[in-house]
């Protein structure tokens, strides 16, 4: 799924989650699968309860995790497109203006 800078992404609210000690679990009901996520799993997780762009993950991660920009978005993205592709988030692309 190719997703823009602008996407706005968040949660797939059908989503049910879990705690297992130290873990966590994702389960999508519709469709049987399920997503263990590790602490930045989790972090990017709790953040999706509200609708945030992948640039601002990526910059509030970075921050978190002491980790470069670059390579958080990039890492961001990737996981954010698995997210997406089975289901767990929901992407909304910002309408195109006329002229761009």
């Amino acid at each position: 799924m190719e997703m823009s800078q602008n996407a706005v992404l968040q949660r797939n609210l059908s989503i049910l989650e879990a705690a297992m000690g130290e873990d966590h679990v994702l389960f999508h009901p519709d469709t049987g699968l399920y997503c263990h996520l590790n602490d930045v799993g989790k972090e990017v997780w709790g953040m999706l309860a509200a609708p945030h762009t992948r640039m601002e993950l990526a910059v509030a991660l970075s921050s978190r995790f002491a980790a470069d920009q670059a390579t958080c978005e990039m890492d961001t993205l990737a996981f954010l497109d698995k997210l997406a592709q089975t289901g767990f988030i929901r992407v909304a692309e910002p309408p195109v203006q006329p002229g761009q």
